[in-house]
């Protein structure tokens, strides 16, 4: 937990209240132990969408459309998502709250590996979320800056990986991301900061 208990709990209680949809994702995500961006995260997202009028996103690891549902709320209805993952459980099951939800148009969800479909795929994006396997994170920076507009973001989940990103570590994980951390910094190409909440939110905005 990187941010303090009651101050995370404080923070969520001032949050309106979810979709019936929304909420649905969130108590399955919470009853599987399934690790979902969670809703002050979800509201950053959507902050993001609205503030830059996204129009077409990019997720790299969507797991069952959690954080897609987020970003398709400030979207306008031309708007895209690009979903990636490698289970072909999640795609079915992100598709389904989508048209539940009445914006399936919205969604194109791939399943495969997500670095491969980044490299694939054409045109640029206004948003891309990085939460792939952590070891692979160094390798994410470059390519999806590259695919970002101007002026877009690129967000990355994790970044602070439970506060264990402060000291050295034979974790390949933890090592991987302070790997990721200081390329975002370092890169002349980007406008970086971390947010510190639930475990870290890398925001890069491209020059």
């Amino acid at each position: 937990m990187i941010v303090n208990p009651p101050i995370e709990e404080y923070l969520k209680q001032l949050l309106p209240g979810r979709d019936p949809i929304l909420a649905e994702m969130e108590s399955f995500g919470y009853n599987i132990n399934f690790p979902i961006l969670g809703p002050l995260v979800g509201t950053v997202l959507l902050q993001l969408t609205t503030a830059i009028r996204a129009k077409r996103i990019l997720e790299l690891g969507s797991g069952f459309g959690y954080s897609a549902y987020w970003f398709s709320l400030g979207i306008p209805e031309d708007g895209k998502i690009f979903c990636t993952d490698l289970s072909i459980k999640n795609k079915e099951k992100a598709e389904n709250y989508f048209r539940r939800a009445g914006c399936e148009n919205k969604l194109q969800f791939m399943v495969g590996n997500a670095l491969e479909i980044l490299h694939d795929l054409d045109g640029e994006f206004d948003i891309i979320l990085n939460d792939v396997q952590k070891t692979k994170y160094p390798d994410v920076l470059e390519p999806a800056i590259a695919k970002l507009r101007r002026g877009g973001i690129l967000v990355t989940d994790n970044v602070l990986r439970k506060g264990n990103v402060v000291a050295e570590s034979d974790d390949e994980s933890v090592a991987a991301i302070q790997r990721f951390n200081k390329m975002m910094f370092e890169s002349q190409a980007v406008i970086s900061s971390i947010l510190p909440i639930r475990d870290g939110l890398g925001i890069c905005v491209k020059k």
